[in-house]
């Protein structure tokens, strides 16, 4: 046999707007408690000791009563698990990429005195390293977790590069900025794996 659920009386009502019959704070508390869905264990819980004798003296002074036995005890609300963060797909980076092209189209190559990194990396007609796109995804999906809506601000300068020497110096700057959050080593490790995937 379950335990009985207690509700308040329109009395109990009046005494939890009005305060007249001079309850003291934890017949008070009981009293605003009882809303028929909680059985004693869980009252007992809340006001954390026996309740056993205050619902008897509240119930005898007619502030609450028995409440009907189809009501069920509720059930304390668990924190809910927050939503899936949507998976990141190829869409936003392929629309950035696509904004991007005619800046990067624009850039006329640097002179031939680049960097021996900068010679050895593949360039397209337009003087833009091959591995761009590659490199502006995967800063995305690596940066994104990280920065959140800061990301665009931290991709930018790699959006720009328009040439393996600028591409570059973008990295070394998102490696020292990233150096201030994750640590030098960690900040290195990130920008290698965006740069070599």
């Amino acid at each position: 046999m379950t335990a009985p659920l207690y509700r308040k009386t329109d009395a109990g009502r009046t005494e939890v707007r009005e305060r007249r019959a001079g309850l003291d704070s934890r017949s008070r508390s009981l009293l605003i408690l009882c809303n028929g869905q909680l059985d004693e264990a869980a009252l007992e819980d809340q006001l954390r000791g026996p309740v056993t004798g205050l619902l008897q003296d509240l119930v005898a002074r007619g502030l609450l009563e028995p409440a009907p036995t189809a009501a069920k005890p509720a059930v304390r609300p668990s924190i809910a698990a927050p939503p899936p963060r949507p998976a990141l797909t190829a869409a936003p980076i392929a629309t950035l990429l696509r904004m991007t092209a005619p800046l990067r189209q624009r850039v006329a190559p640097k002179s031939a005195t680049a960097t021996p990194a900068a010679v050895a990396t593949p360039m397209t007609a337009g003087g833009v390293p091959e591995a761009l796109p590659d490199i502006v995804r995967r800063g995305w999906q690596l940066l994104e977790p990280l920065f959140g809506p800061g990301t665009a601000e931290r991709m930018a300068p790699i959006h720009r590069a328009g040439s393996a020497a600028d591409l570059r110096q973008a990295l070394d700057e998102l490696r020292d900025t990233l150096a201030i959050y994750r640590g030098r080593k960690s900040a290195a490790e990130l920008v290698r794996r965006i740069e070599l995937g």
